[in-house]
C-alpha cells in the first residue's frame, strides 16, 4: 500500500472494475422466472460507463458522469453502440482470463500437464451387487 500512498507505482493499474453475481438463490430470480441456470450477471465499470450484462435480458449501458443515478438505460440506443461493443470485449476479455483455479498454482498445473496418463485415473465408490449387497470397490484404469 505504501507506494501506491506515495505514488511510486512500478506498474500499471486497471482502467476499470469487474463484477460478477450469481442471484440463483435469491428471490428476484422466482420474481424474473428463471431457472438456477440462467442467473448469472457480470459487469464493469470505468470512470465515466457503466456496463451491465445479465444473462436472458438485454445489455444495460450508463454514462456515470451525466447519469449518476443509473436511471437512463442506454443499453439499446444506437448512438452508444460502439460503446456497449467496446465494454462487452473488456468484460468478455476479463471472464476469459481471470483465474479460477485457487488452490493450485499454475506452475504445478503445467508441472502436471499429462501426468494423467502415467498414473492413470483412481477410482473410488460404492457398488450395490444382487447377491453380496454393497460394497466398496476401488482400482487404477
Amino acid at each position: 500500500m505504501l507506494p501506491l500512498l506515495h505514488s511510486n507505482l512500478e506498474h500499471s493499474w486497471r482502467d476499470a472494475t469487474f463484477c460478477e453475481m450469481d442471484y440463483c438463490i435469491r428471490h428476484a430470480r422466482n420474481t424474473l422466472v428463471r431457472t438456477v441456470d440462467e442467473c448469472r450477471a457480470y459487469m464493469v465499470r470505468e470512470k465515466k460507463w457503466k456496463y451491465a450484462y445479465f444473462n436472458g435480458f438485454d445489455q444495460q449501458l450508463f454514462d456515470l458522469e451525466n447519469d449518476p443515478k443509473e436511471l437512463n438505460d442506454l443499453g439499446k440506443d444506437p448512438k452508444y453502440s460502439e460503446t456497449r461493443e467496446r465494454l462487452f470485449r473488456k468484460l468478455f476479455e476479463w471472464i476469459s482470463e481471470r483465474q479460477i483455479r485457487k488452490t493450485i498454482s499454475k506452475d504445478v498445473i503445467a508441472e502436471r500437464t499429462g501426468s494423467s496418463k502415467k498414473k492413470g485415473l483412481f477410482v473410488w465408490g460404492l457398488v450395490k451387487d444382487r447377491i453380496k449387497g454393497p460394497r466398496a470397490v476401488k482400482g487404477k484404469f
